[in-house]
């Protein structure tokens, strides 16, 4: 009689080690690295942020420059410069300030007491000019800014008168003030004071002269 054997299922028996299939790890995949700039692209783009800055720097600097010296030489044109005017000049503005200085003020605010002081510091001014014009025309002429200097002053007589006649005129009902000629816009006293800063305009002859209280 045979042996009886056990009915064993394959399905039944564990895989053998050698059929089952190891799944190998995935690693990422290197990603190439990007090719090499040339040496000369690689220096081109360090120096090309320099040379814009080094431009935009020579542009402000000549820029800076030309208008340095154009303004220079604008001022330059404005100033007397010969000593042989600019010396008497300043010695007749000297005296014109001691003159001013020794003017008695007006005995009221009335307008003909105003006025009356107004015309000796006018008479103080036209001695002035007057001497300044003793320097000679054609010294004068030789530097062109003491002719518009002189101009400027007999304009500055020229608006006082006008503010004296308007005074009277008033009858003191309403303010009046000496109304200054202008240059480009500007006061003819900023151009006096260019031509010769020794000899700016006093203060007293720009406002109206006031009773001593």
């Amino acid at each position: 009689m045979a042996p009886d054997i056990p009915d064993v299922s394959l399905g039944d028996q564990p895989p053998s080690p050698r059929l089952v299939s190891r799944e190998l790890p995935r690693y990422p995949r290197p990603e190439p690295s990007p090719p090499r700039r040339a040496w000369w692209r690689r220096v081109g783009s360090v120096l090309t942020p320099v040379l814009i800055a080094v431009v935009v720097l020579s542009v402000v600097v000549v820029f800076i420059w030309t208008y340095g010296t154009t303004h220079s030489r604008m001022w330059s044109a404005q100033l007397i410069e010969e000593p042989a005017v600019s010396g008497p000049m300043a010695a007749a503005c000297d005296d014109l300030r001691r003159s001013l200085a020794h003017v008695a003020p007006p005995l009221s605010d009335h307008p003909a007491h105003v006025v009356a002081s107004m015309a000796a510091q006018d008479a103080a001014v036209a001695t002035m000019i007057a001497r300044d014009r003793e320097i000679g025309q054609e010294t004068l002429a030789g530097d062109p800014p003491a002719l518009d200097w002189l101009a400027d002053w007999e304009a500055l007589l020229r608006a006082r008168h006008e503010a004296e006649r308007t005074l009277l005129g008033s009858q003191g009902d309403r303010q009046v003030t000496v109304v200054l000629p202008t240059v480009d816009g500007y006061p003819i006293t900023g151009r006096m004071a260019d031509a010769l800063p020794a000899c700016a305009v006093p203060r007293a002859l720009l406002e109206l002269p006031r009773p001593r209280e």
